[in-house]
């Protein structure tokens, strides 16, 4: 009863400065409960209260009646036990579990700036705080163990977050989108690290691990694994030039999405692995070196990486992904190494800026959509013997009247007759013939000038210094070519499935 006509008489007095017409800025309220009475006490005032404290215990329907409260901007609730019973309402009923924060608890609360959650909570539940996107503030209990999926994601105004040494687990998504953080750091507690923890956390410029935690690890604010043979995250912040150190085998999913601020990546020869959308959204990525290791490039692993201008595949990569390289607009030389047997769809989907295009002799099957809108290409060189399958979506939007189509002598006939190739207005025979020619590429380097002979018109010339970045590109000629370079210099020279070590 003195709760009771302590709450009444709180909401009396804020009531009467109403009608007086005082115009309060804040209004505090403070009540001891008991689960489910929330509603009761704060009755049709619910939208006035801006800072609410709450002692006692709630359930389901006290929380409901938080969601509902307009005008709540700090809450209070480290003095409250959280109890069986009830339900809000989610899209679903929500039922609630003792001592834990419900999945979805203040999903797109807009308004909240702080929270102080209950001292007997253990666990933080999926999506309890997304979209909470005025916090900057929250307090976790020294008694939580699992951060869970999406659990502050878009919290884009929390700036500082403190993880407590009891937290064991952190899920997927957890700080997804949270683009006001700065740094955060690991316990050495953590032992189950999820997918995507830090994706688009676009401010973010350090992760740090304590330094016995059994699993992860970190090098200059960047996350690996304990041994640091899995690149697991790179802040979306941190320095333009980037090189992958050489105890790396993979790279995790979208361990570099959208840093758009990095410019320059070198990827060793011991990587191995890379996961699916490793640099996925990478605007600002100008300079890409990818090492021998590599096998295999999957689903948008680069995708809308549109500052590319130039793409080296090894010879070892077998196989593009999906949406490998869609929307790099900017791509405008492409070498795609000989050992490629099989392009996904949609692979290089909208890269606009490539003209000229050739296709591995190894390359057995190409998908649909897989080079769709490359609006830009004039002249397509396909090496194989045997038309690679493709469909009739593969090169949707070519202009096949204007682009023209070279094939090996001796082929042409098989690709006017194969699906998909044979829309091409122009099929001309080129280059070696079935019984190969005979004729070897030569190059050799003289006082800063590297000369190249018995290339062809169909072949494109790559030179690169030793450390894999490219140095000059060329279009193969019936003629000697000349390429000036700096003296004294080793360069490596890539043409028609060959490599050449020069030191003009």
């Amino acid at each position: 009863m003195k709760t009771t006509t302590l709450c009444k008489y709180t909401l009396l007095l804020f009531c009467l400065s109403q009608s007086w017409g005082l115009q309060a800025q804040e209004v505090k309220l403070t009540l001891n409960i008991t689960a489910g009475s929330l509603g009761y006490y704060l009755g049709d005032q619910k939208n006035l209260v801006t800072d609410l404290t709450l002692t006692g215990s709630i359930q389901g329907f006290d929380i409901n009646v938080i969601r509902e409260m307009e005008k709540l901007t700090k809450l209070n609730i480290a003095g409250v036990n959280i109890v069986p019973g009830g339900f809000f309402y989610l899209g679903r009923e929500i039922y609630i579990i003792k001592d834990q924060i419900p999945r979805g608890m203040f999903f797109g609360l807009g308004n909240l700036t702080s929270v102080i959650l209950p001292n007997s909570i253990t666990a933080i539940e999926n999506q309890a705080f997304q979209d909470c996107s005025s916090l900057t503030s929250i307090t976790i209990p020294s008694g939580v163990s699992v951060i869970d999926t999406l659990t502050f994601s878009n919290c884009t105004k929390l700036t500082t977050f403190t993880i407590p040494n009891s937290v064991t687990k952190i899920q997927d998504y957890a700080f997804w989108g949270c683009t006001a953080l700065t740094s955060m750091t690991i316990p050495s507690t953590v032992t189950t690290f999820g997918n995507s923890v830090f994706s688009l956390c676009s401010g973010l410029t350090q992760i740090n691990v304590a330094a016995t935690n059994p699993i992860l690890s970190s090098v200059d604010g960047v996350l690996f694994n304990k041994a640091q043979t899995k690149l697991i995250a790179y802040p979306n912040s941190k320095s333009s030039v980037y090189t992958i150190p050489s105890t790396v085998t993979s790279i995790d999913n979208y361990a570099f999405e959208s840093c758009t601020g990095l410019g320059s990546v070198t990827i060793g020869n011991n990587v191995t692995s890379l996961g699916e959308g490793a640099f996925y959204n990478c605007t600002g990525l100008t300079s890409l070196s990818i090492g021998t290791g590599l096998t295999s490039i999957g689903t948008n692993a680069f995708y809308n990486c549109y500052s590319l201008g130039t793409i080296v595949i090894p010879n070892n990569v077998k196989f593009i992904g999906l949406d490998a390289f869609g929307y790099c607009s900017g791509l405008t030389n492409l070498d795609m190494g000989t050992g490629i047997t099989s392009i996904d769809i949609y692979a290089f989907t909208y890269c606009t800026s490539l003209t000229s295009l050739i296709i591995p002799r190894s390359v057995t099957s190409i998908g649909g959509w897989a080079f769709s809108y490359c609006t830009g290409l004039t002249n397509i060189h396909c090496k194989a013997l045997t038309p690679p399958s493709i469909t009739s979506t593969t090169f949707t939007s070519v202009d096949k009247n204007v682009c023209k189509l070279y094939v090996p002598i001796g082929t042409s006939s098989k690709y006017r007759s194969a699906t998909g190739w044979s829309s091409f207005s122009s099929i001309n025979e080129e280059g070696t013939s079935i019984q190969e020619n005979s004729i070897d590429i030569k190059v050799y380097a003289s006082q800063g000038v590297i000369t190249i002979e018995n290339a062809t018109p169909e072949d494109v010339i790559f030179v690169y210094d030793v450390m894999g970045s490219l140095v000059e590109t060329a279009q193969g000629t019936n003629n000697i070519i000349t390429i000036y370079v700096q003296r004294n210099h080793i360069y490596i020279v890539k043409i028609a499935g060959k490599t050449f070590k020069v030191a003009p």
